[in-house]
């Protein structure tokens, strides 16, 4: 009998999906914070789980204002319509946006990596350049 499987973590990132043979095999491997589910397979690019049930990952609302700033420290690109509570990665600094929105500046001139990587949204990658 062949058993399909999905570890996730508490928010719901799919971290691991296949099959095996032996649910002894699964259910024994160290799970630390990840939740067993059975029964299903997902793909973490575009699922993730919520209420025990596999969901598809929609894109991500927001939309930068624009892609290129002067890296004087004031002039800001603004990240729009940003869902309350969503972690926003800024060249390796997570930031919890609060209000709806995140900008970003930046006093030194290069090119910026900007991530949202949320359970319900499909990861977004947007390359600021600072001149």
């Amino acid at each position: 009998m062949t058993i399909e499987f999905i570890y996730h973590d508490n928010d719901g990132r799919i971290v691991a999906s296949g099959t095996n043979t032996s649910l002894t095999t699964i259910s024994m491997s160290n799970l630390g914070e990840w939740v067993l589910l059975t029964g299903v397979i997902g793909d973490p690019r575009t699922q993730y789980v919520k209420g025990g049930s596999v969901l598809q990952r929609t894109a991500f609302p927001g939309t930068f204002d624009k892609l290129r700033i002067n890296a004087d420290g004031i002039d800001e690109a603004i990240l729009n319509d940003v869902p309350t509570g969503t972690i926003i990665n800024a060249d390796g600094v997570s930031y919890t946006v609060d209000d709806g929105a995140f900008e970003f500046s930046a006093s030194s001139p290069g090119t910026y990596i900007i991530t949202v990587n949320e359970p319900e949204y499909l990861e977004e990658v947007w390359r600021i350049d600072a001149v």
